[in-house]
């Protein structure tokens, strides 16, 4: 190559050495027409191809899409690990409608502790901590009862006959029969009648601590619902109180409230499947033991 030609060749490298920033930043206008198709490849009839409309995206774009992504699989992931956390404090309790349930005392429970906030000015406890300590206390007064009563009192043979406690005065558990569509006893060992006195004294002590209930309200969706569910949520370091309500859940001893007490388990929230639907992925809901069947029964 002679002088000349580098020369030449150098001129042209300084003229052009400012295009190829500009072209790393240049956005190409989609293109309008359509695609030329192969004549080998016939559409089916009646599916006939609509013209694309083919978008080059920019880096900046393209990392837009990367970083959409990688916060939706976070949301998902602090999804699962809430619903993990909340299965490990949290319980349902399932009541029936019938006038002589816990939920008929809840509600006017309710409806004292918003007549004295009205007319109170002193700073009252919150009504979770109210509907709770109204609850467990409704809870000993019945266990009590039924504790005193004599072999012979028509209240410890109604007891005996509703399977309520078993002939020897203990506290069964109860669980749901699908060929039966009722409660049922369990094979599980029951709770003997001191122990359970015992355990509801327990639950009126610790529900007096204002910082141990986080959530209690009702979940229900309809008004027309026969069973209207509860969900009682407990401080995560609440561990002894999370294993005596865990030792009774499924126990007869609700059944004195109309109700019955089960360990929690949520599902998704709907945030979290519609990050799910437009990722493309499918939530998959189970069809095992783990899923909660609100009881039938009338004694629940």
């Amino acid at each position: 190559m002679t002088n000349t030609d580098l020369l030449a060749q150098q001129q042209v490298l300084e003229t052009f050495k400012g295009l190829a920033p500009l072209l790393g930043t240049a956005q190409l206008a989609p293109n309008p027409r359509e695609p030329k198709r192969s004549k080998r490849h016939h559409d089916k009839a009646g599916n006939a191809a609509q013209p694309t409309m083919q978008v080059a995206q920019t880096p900046q774009l393209q990392q837009l899409n990367a970083l959409v992504q990688q916060l939706a699989l976070l949301v998902l992931r602090h999804d699962r690990e809430l619903n993990q956390s909340r299965r490990a404090d949290s319980f349902v309790l399932f009541s029936n409608r019938d006038p002589k349930s816990g939920l008929q005392g809840l509600i006017q429970a309710t409806q004292t502790w918003q007549e004295q906030r009205k007319s109170s000015t002193i700073p009252m406890m919150t009504l979770r901590q109210h509907l709770t300590q109204c609850l467990f206390q409704d809870l000993l007064v019945k266990v009590m009862k039924i504790a005193e009563a004599k072999p012979e009192d028509p209240l410890h043979i109604a007891s005996v006959q509703s399977q309520l406690i078993d002939g020897e005065g203990n506290w069964p558990f109860l669980e749901w029969d699908p060929k039966a569509k009722q409660l049922v006893v369990s094979s599980k060992t029951p709770i003997s009648m001191t122990l359970m006195t015992r355990h509801a004294q327990q639950l009126v002590e610790m529900f007096k601590n204002p910082d141990l209930v986080l959530c209690f309200r009702s979940l229900q969706t309809s008004q027309d619902a026969p069973i209207c569910p509860w969900r009682l949520q407990l401080c995560p370091r609440a561990d002894q109180e999370w294993e005596l309500l865990n030792r009774l859940s499924r126990s007869s001893v609700w059944t004195l409230l109309g109700t019955m007490l089960k360990p929690h388990a949520l599902n998704q929230c709907g945030l979290a499947d519609t990050i799910q639907h437009t990722m493309g992925h499918q939530p998959k809901h189970g069809k095992g033991k783990g899923r909660l069947r609100p009881p039938a029964s009338p004694q629940t």
